[in-house]
């Protein structure tokens, strides 16, 4: 479920930044109490968020819980996208930080943003945004 006041797209979104003035921002997704399957397919949108301007930047929902260890493995395949900044977590789905498993591979530093004096242009990997129904401000 989307935060109140969320934008419904990233559409909306772009559109109350612009209204605001605000030139930079960073998305997270929420955690879905309980089901974290909605946390992690919010990864997906926040991408999506950074690949439609590059006045945004995302957090990946990553999960200390031992059982998401497949899905924290697959989010963070996704780390090296374009806007990728921060990761976020929570313990309030479940797991503890003393838990020997509790901090999967995936847990880690993420790679430095690219250099932006360089003088050779990239094409980002996520060229052209996908069509989502979640929230982008989740």
């Amino acid at each position: 479920m989307p935060a109140r006041g969320a934008a419904a797209s990233v559409a909306d979104l772009m559109r109350a930044l612009d209204e605001e003035g605000t030139e930079r921002a960073l998305v997270m997704p929420n955690y879905g109490v309980p089901d974290a399957d909605v946390s992690f397919a919010l990864n997906e949108l926040v991408l999506d968020a950074c690949a439609t301007d590059e006045r945004i930047s995302c957090a990946l929902w990553v999960s200390p819980k031992p059982d998401d260890a497949e899905r924290n493995d697959q989010a963070l395949a996704l780390a090296g996208e374009r806007g990728v900044r921060a990761l976020k977590t929570t313990f309030l789905l479940g797991g503890r930080p003393t838990t020997p498993t509790a901090s999967p591979s995936s847990i880690a530093c993420l790679p430095s943003p690219p250099s932006t004096t360089s003088s050779s242009t990239s094409t980002p990997r996520r060229a052209r945004p996908r069509t989502s129904t979640g929230s982008a401000t989740s």
